[in-house]
């Protein structure tokens, strides 16, 4: 498989796969929403409760498709999501996202809550360059929840006890920052997020890994330079890029050590679970493009086809939620696991693909226009 076939099959997936299941099979056509619960087959539990971070991630992925693959309906989707988010899943001020719509603003802790308002202000700075009206709630969320931002960058604790919240809080800085590039709160609190994560990360375990699992480090080891390219400064920058190549190169170690595909949990749970699949897909792709080789790129490859043979439901739609670490997985005893959920739903598996097929599509775009310049070369010469 060649770059433009991996391109061809990743476009297809987000288009015909994933987003479609959400689109019309998972969404609740009479309340509005969408379904809590969806079983591998296809079962419905309508009595589900819905949950605020499924809508959160479901406002970005349909905001990020409409604005990557410009379909219409996307976009509808999107402004579909928000009115649910917004009637049924915020408080009346709207800078707030509950948890559910049925335990409302009953948080486990208070990570849960920050975790929360994080993906609300992440989905929301996507929503806002489909709907700029959403700029004034995303501004009024990140004001709600910046002192609990800043409070949580001074905790003390581990890499396995921190990461978690720092990674999904840097994910919706970035996203606010891109939306509103010019605010300095943004930025001062996203340097110190990631002063600590080099700190943490630099000084990782291996109880710390277990406890992130290969999930995490997988979207740790390629967001970590994109965090950097955009907000590093001084030293911290190159800090950052040789922390984000070693944890890539982590990965790609555990992916080449693992006898049977795919890429498990930890080491005591050895079952492949999609959303850990799918960082690893992102991470073995910017691993690859670093310092690019015949082995990283059939390494990439044949990850890319361990999803698409046993992740990815091409006959109903959407990932599977695990599958076992065999090579030929048994799937048909998967059919109580969830399809949809609280936690399952489009956003680390739509968004490696994206992001691989953004990265792609600008190497094509590089390579054309060098194409140009030399025939222009060439003309010149005539």
């Amino acid at each position: 498989m060649n770059a433009e076939q991996l391109k061809t099959a990743l476009l297809e997936e987000m288009r015909v796969c994933i987003l479609p299941f959400w689109m019309y099979k998972a969404s609740d056509q009479q309340h509005g929403g969408y379904w809590g619960t969806v079983k591998n087959n296809g079962y419905i539990d309508k009595q589900a409760d819905k949950g605020g971070i499924l809508h959160a991630r479901l406002l970005w992925a349909f905001s990020k498709s409409y604005q990557a693959l410009g379909h219409q309906s996307y976009g509808e989707h999107a402004t579909r999501t928000n009115w649910f988010i917004q009637r049924y899943l915020t408080n009346e001020s709207h800078s707030e996202l509950y948890w559910s719509t049925q335990q409302r603003s009953q948080f486990g802790c208070h990570e849960d809550w920050l975790i929360t308002q994080a993906y609300y202000l992440f989905a929301l700075s996507a929503f806002a360059h489909v709907e700029p009206t959403a700029v004034q709630t995303a501004q009024q969320v990140f004001n709600h929840i910046l002192p609990a931002i800043e409070q949580s960058a001074e905790q003390s604790g581990s890499a396995g006890e921190l990461w978690r919240s720092y990674l999904h809080l840097l994910e919706a800085l970035d996203g606010y920052l891109l939306l509103i590039p010019d605010n300095e709160k943004a930025k001062a609190v996203v340097t110190r997020l990631l002063e600590r994560a080099l700190a943490l990360l630099s000084a990782l375990t291996e109880d710390d890994k277990e406890l992130l699992n290969w999930g995490r480090i997988g979207a740790t080891s390629w967001l970590l330079k994109q965090f950097a390219k955009r907000y590093g400064c001084g030293s911290l920058r190159p800090k950052l890029f040789a922390e984000s190549d070693h944890l890539q190169d982590l990965v790609a170690q555990q992916i080449a050590a693992t006898s049977n595909h795919g890429i498990a949990l930890n080491s005591t749970v050895e079952v492949r679970y999609g959303w850990v699949q799918a960082e690893a897909l992102a991470s073995l792709f910017y691993n690859w493009q670093a310092n690019p080789s015949e082995e990283k790129w059939q390494r990439l490859v044949s990850h890319w086809q361990f999803i698409s043979d046993f992740i990815s439901d091409r006959q109903y739609g959407e990932w599977q939620l695990r599958v076992t670490g065999q090579t030929s997985p048994h799937v048909a005893a998967a059919g109580n696991l969830e399809k949809a959920g609280f936690w399952k739903c489009p956003y680390h598996n739509f968004r490696a693909c994206l992001t691989v097929y953004n990265e792609l599509s600008q190497l094509d775009r590089q390579e054309q226009k060098a194409v140009t310049s030399r025939k222009a070369v060439l003309e010149s010469l005539r």
